[in-house]
């Protein structure tokens, strides 16, 4: 369906914010600047502008029109959804001064959207539904594409096993810790599990394949050096490899960068060499550790690398949105002015967000799942869970969190 949209003025960001609603609700936009011509159709219309031309007028603040960054007051948008929609895609406000957390990441709790209680609805997605109830009321005959709701898990691995096939040297410095702090039964249970006596408590890869069997999965695999905040094995270990590709037989896989990936583009690299040479073929896809996103180095970074996928959109320390949507969106740079080919696809909830950050027991994350997903559906968006290898496990600070969501992704 074709829907004429009048404007004074053009812009790639304009340009940016109708392709995503024209993929949104399946709409063909034709961009007029003729003011007479845009009077007198007898069409679908909106009218991006201050002029009283008839059809859906929304007025325009202005950002769409800029080609820098500039600071001002965001409840300035509110009357311009169109601006709206392209501050939160762009995630613009973390381009400006802000206070970093201790990895210096951008904090939940300084997003427009947690400051005004919209973190947990897809609000760029609302607005979009909102132009289109308004095209309906006016126009009945219009026909809009109706996507489906569909909820997706994926899983980082961090590390690929909990004791089994570390170093030595990890091992004895893991069994000391385990005697000064008196933990007899994970002194045991590392010696067994080391020595090949007992099944490692990590490895659960053949549950997760029996669990969700005809589900869509995404495993993450982070394939760096080892260092403060990079604990994995290393690529060369034969058991890591194997179990990479047999993941690789029956969900898709992608590259899990490393910390240390953030400060050098060329560890980056290497890692998704290492992950490439271990599958066979080329890896496009990608979630950072830690959900370490710099604007605009860690995109510029994956592109430059040859991922075109990635899944960091969301926050380590909140549930919601970060970008305002459960739909799959191309990231705009903001420092070139320009859509990128980068497919960025954003999660809404995390396993560590919600026992480490917002101190919840595993009787209460139904709730919270099943809200969540609530919101997802009135927009037909896809619900991204994001869990580890440990939480999927069950495991001791795990235990019964894998009930939880295996019922909810089964429900």
């Amino acid at each position: 369906m074709k829907v004429l949209f009048y404007t004074s003025a053009d812009s790639s960001r304009l340009r940016y914010v109708l392709d995503f609603i024209s993929k949104l609700i399946g709409i063909h936009f034709v961009v007029s600047f003729d003011s007479l011509e845009f009077e007198n159709a007898n069409i679908p219309k909106i009218n991006y502008s201050t002029e009283n031309l008839g059809g859906i007028q929304i007025k325009p603040h202005g950002l769409l029109f800029q080609n820098s960054l500039q600071k001002f007051e965001f409840d300035e948008l509110e009357t311009d959804e169109l601006s709206m929609i392209f501050f939160l895609l762009s995630r613009y406000e973390e381009y400006l001064d802000f206070e970093p957390d201790t990895f210096g990441r951008f904090q939940a709790k300084f997003s427009y959207l947690h400051k005004t209680e919209r973190m947990q609805i897809p609000y760029a997605d609302v607005l979009v539904y909102e132009i289109k109830e308004k095209l309906l009321k006016s126009f009945p005959e219009i026909k809009f594409k109706e996507n489906q709701y569909e909820k997706i898990l994926t899983i980082d691995i961090d590390q690929a096993f909990k004791f089994q096939y570390k170093s030595f040297k990890r091992f004895v410095g893991g069994a000391v810790k385990d005697l000064l702090k008196f933990k007899v039964s994970n002194l045991l249970l590392r010696n067994l599990s080391y020595f090949g006596l007992k099944k490692d408590p990590w490895n659960i890869y053949s549950k997760i394949e029996e669990k969700m069997k005809n589900k869509p999965v995404i495993f993450f695999f982070q394939c760096g050096e080892y260092g403060e905040f990079d604990k994995n094995l290393p690529i060369s270990q034969k058991a890591f490899r194997t179990i990479i590709r047999s993941v690789n037989s029956w969900a898709l896989v992608g590259l899990h960068p490393s910390f240390q990936s953030n400060k050098d583009v060329e560890i980056l690299k290497m890692e998704k060499r290492n992950l490439e040479n271990v599958l066979g073929k080329n890896v496009s896809k990608s979630r950072q550790h830690y959900i370490k996103l710099e604007f605009p180095k860690t995109y510029q970074n994956l592109l430059s690398t040859g991922v075109y996928e990635d899944y960091s959109m969301g926050f380590p320390d909140e549930v919601g949105f970060r970008a305002g949507t459960c739909h799959p969106f191309f990231w705009y740079d903001l420092s070139k002015e320009t859509q990128t080919s980068l497919l960025i696809h954003p999660f809404c909830v995390m396993d560590v967000t919600l026992k480490d950050y917002k101190n919840m027991r595993e009787e209460h994350v139904y709730f919270i799942l099943k809200n969540l997903e609530s919101e997802v559906k009135k927009v037909n968006g896809k619900l991204y869970l994001v869990c580890h290898n440990e939480s999927l496990s069950g495991h001791r600070e795990w235990e019964k969190w894998d009930e939880v969501f295996f019922e909810f992704l089964h429900s």
